[in-house]
């Protein structure tokens, strides 16, 4: 008879697979609690969230959602779930980012779920490589508004070639009739 606890547990890992398509499964060892808080505020302000689970509860929970279970293969060792609600890749790069500033083998994707799709560690570290959501929609935004300025400054220059004109001519009219 499985304890109340674990079955709280499994439910709200359950409910947090079912609320994001994209999550990522973190290995991660030797972190001290300040470390360990440290990235969670960059992975929370990316616009994810990290969970530490037991392996056992987290595949009782992926089996439920019906994850793919070729994900299952990476449950094993110290594992903490990145959920991805959002975008995919900000809160992955978070990870790939503050990875960078440990030890070798402390912090590290181990594998990933994008929309339905498993990424093994590779996979995983290149989707972290991508540009994120806000930064493809910056760069489309500028691509956008780089032509639009350059039009707007066009019909502006004859606009104010033409007001220059005008003036001339009234300046030149303003003489004549004096």
């Amino acid at each position: 008879m499985p304890k109340p606890a674990k079955v709280k547990e499994v439910e709200a890992l359950r409910e947090a697979l079912k609320a994001t398509p994209n999550f990522y499964l973190v290995e991660f060892s030797g972190l001290s609690v300040t470390a360990t808080n440290n990235l969670r505020g960059s992975i929370l302000q990316a616009g994810g969230e990290l969970r530490v689970a037991k392996n056992t509860l987290l595949r009782l929970a992926m089996r439920e959602e019906k994850v793919p279970e070729a994900i299952e293969a990476w449950l094993e060792g110290p594992t903490a779930l990145l959920l991805c609600p959002e975008d995919p890749v900000a809160p992955a790069k978070a990870v790939v980012d503050f990875a960078g500033n440990l030890a070798e083998g402390m912090l590290r994707l181990k594998a990933g779920v994008v929309e339905g799709r498993v990424l093994d560690s590779a996979g995983a570290e290149a989707m972290a490589k991508l540009p994120s959501k806000l930064e493809i929609q910056s760069m489309a935004l500028g691509a956008l508004a780089g032509p639009l300025n350059s039009l707007v400054g066009v019909l502006n220059g004859a606009l104010s070639d033409l007001v220059f004109t005008l003036q001339a001519v009234a300046d030149k009219r303003k003489e004549e009739g004096n």
